[in-house]
């Protein structure tokens, strides 16, 4: 059997995103705003999402949990950019991992968030 540290990995992003979003819980907020980079270019992300991620998490991104990428069912879309950004980047899609790297992972990021979960994220162009 190969070992594979993916699952391993997902969980300890997971947990780490878990643990800084409850040390937010006394800031009189429920969120912590992701901050999108300047740099992000949404109409690739858009781009991105329906070449790569739609299949498994539908075009508004309300797939059945745990590919649901809105609001409270999608941890990584919760406090901070670059958690969902790292993710993408080294675990999707699943189908062809680490495809996805650089400005595709950004601009991938960048548009899940701005699109699905936009009073979650500031710096959304508008």
């Amino acid at each position: 059997m190969r070992f594979r540290p993916w699952p391993l990995a997902a969980l300890l992003v997971l947990t780490l995103v878990s643990l800084a979003s409850c040390s937010d819980s006394n800031s009189g907020s429920s969120h912590t705003k992701a901050q999108i980079p300047v740099t992000a270019d949404l109409a690739s992300g858009r781009a991105d999402y329906e070449g790569r991620c739609l299949t498994c998490h539908g075009v508004a991104g309300n797939a059945p949990a745990p590919r649901n990428l809105i609001g409270d069912e999608c941890i990584l879309c919760q406090g901070a950019f670059e958690p969902l950004e790292d993710y993408i980047r080294d675990f999707m899609p699943q189908t062809d991992p680490l495809s996805c790297v650089g400005a595709c992972a950004e601009n991938t990021a960048a548009y899940i968030l701005c699109e699905f979960n936009p009073t979650l994220t500031e710096g959304c162009a508008s």
